[in-house]
């Protein structure tokens, strides 16, 4: 069975234009704080908003006082949401959208499927044993596997390219799209069914 996707993953990098140093540098940095608050406005919670690293953007390779530095951030949005994170971020300056991961809560899909196959599995094992004049009257046992691709068919939505969506959005921030995600969700299940008069 396919399953869609119920949230996003979105890692993006900022280049800050202040320099900064030390504790100081989230609470300087003039783009992160925009970017932040745009996503608050749309919707998206303090904690789907968080700072992954930071790293220093120096040419000598010498740890000064004064830093430019790179922000590594993750933001998670739902589905219905991704869409509009999307183009908040693609209205940014000096934001590289590095990766998209999508989430799947493939134990609740789980749960249907293999009820699912139980059902079918008995229908198969009635149809058999009527035809030897028998008929089911219990099950002795049930085991199940399920598995799903860890990543989609086609790999990442987004490759990790540096200038990818470093651009200003043309139009307002919601890009008009629906993104979705699905992947196969295989569950083999073995039931044992009791035979009786």
């Amino acid at each position: 069975m396919a399953i869609t996707a119920t949230k996003a993953r979105i890692f993006l990098s900022i280049q800050g234009s202040e320099s900064v140093f030390g504790n100081t540098a989230v609470k300087k940095a003039a783009e992160v704080r925009t970017l932040s608050t745009d996503l608050l406005a749309a919707g998206i919670v303090d904690e789907d908003i968080q700072v992954m690293g930071i790293r220093l953007l120096t040419e000598t390779g010498k740890l000064t006082k004064n830093q430019r530095v790179e922000f590594q951030l993750r933001i998670t949005a739902s589905a219905a949401q991704l869409g509009t994170v999307i183009g908040i971020i693609a209205d940014q300056p000096n934001v590289a959208l590095r990766s998209l991961s999508w989430v799947f809560d493939s134990y609740e899909a789980s749960i249907s499927a293999a009820a699912a196959a139980v059902a079918k599995a008995r229908r198969r094992a009635e149809a058999i044993a009527a035809a030897v004049g028998q008929r089911i009257v219990g099950v002795k046992e049930i085991s199940d596997s399920v598995s799903m691709p860890l990543r989609d068919e086609g790999g990442q939505v987004f490759s990790d390219s540096p200038g990818l969506l470093r651009m200003r959005a043309a139009k307002p921030p919601d890009l008009g799209v629906d993104f979705t995600s699905t992947r196969k969700l295989t569950v083999n299940m073995t039931v044992d069914f009791e035979l009786g008069d």
